[in-house]
């Protein structure tokens, strides 16, 4: 399918017959752009670029699609349908819920509930083997440093070990609030530390995407490090 060009598709059935030939054109970088995200380039398990480079005996991060994936610590609360975060397990398939080693400690983002209209609520656990707690999200508002017990489309970025939510304003996304926290590996506890926020409140059309929306907060490290860069160029 990689080295294609396009392929034939067939159909005889209750609806009648027919055929179509679909483009392969695009397959070939799609498929390099996944083993440059997973750091599969020049393993024997790459798509396209192979190599002898062993694939790892375990991975870092997986996907939760069962309850039988988590400890009982955990299912007390999503399996719970008095929680407020109760979660069927046909939907925790469908959020893209999963567990990551980072290092001192293990988290788990689970959905918390069903999703709205463009809204899909996730909440955090952090611990070791069977031993796990609902922790919090660091975040920053009018009243100063505080937390927040959910967040919504999460988003991580695997390379550079980070974690993002946006919470839709509307389903267009010119509007909302977005965080953004880096991962402390070494840290015993919550291993989130948020780095900067950003937040746009008029729904107006313009700047549709969180990363055009103005940055409303952004640590003292993230900004001593941006003018560090400027500098250096």
């Amino acid at each position: 399918m990689v080295v294609g060009t396009s392929a034939s598709v067939s159909y005889s059935g209750g609806l009648g017959k027919f055929s179509a030939t679909i483009s392969m054109a695009g397959l070939l970088e799609g498929a390099r752009f996944v083993d440059d995200l997973q750091g599969r380039a020049g393993r024997v398990d790459a798509l396209v670029e192979a190599g002898d480079a062993p694939a790892p005996e375990r991975v870092n991060v997986w996907s939760i699609e069962r309850y039988d994936q988590l400890p009982p610590s955990i299912l007390r609360n999503l399996g719970d349908t008095e929680s407020g975060c109760y979660t069927d397990e046909t939907h925790l398939d469908q959020a893209d819920a999963f567990g990551f080693d980072a290092g001192s400690s293990t988290i788990i983002l689970l959905p918390c509930g069903p999703a709205g209209a463009y809204n899909q609520p996730y909440q955090l656990y952090v611990g070791k083997e069977q031993a796990f707690h609902r922790a919090a999200f660091p975040n920053v508002s009018e009243a100063g440093i505080t937390v927040l017990d959910t967040v919504y489309n999460v988003n991580f970025d695997l390379r550079n070990r980070k974690l993002s939510s946006v919470y839709l304003g509307r389903g267009l996304g010119d509007c909302g609030l977005a965080h953004y926290w880096s991962l402390d590996e070494n840290a015993s506890g919550n291993p989130l530390v948020l780095t900067h926020e950003r937040s746009k409140s008029a729904c107006d059309g313009n700047d549709v995407g969180a990363h055009n929306w103005p940055v409303t907060w952004k640590s003292a490290v993230g900004r001593f490090a941006e003018a560090g860069a400027l500098q250096t160029k």
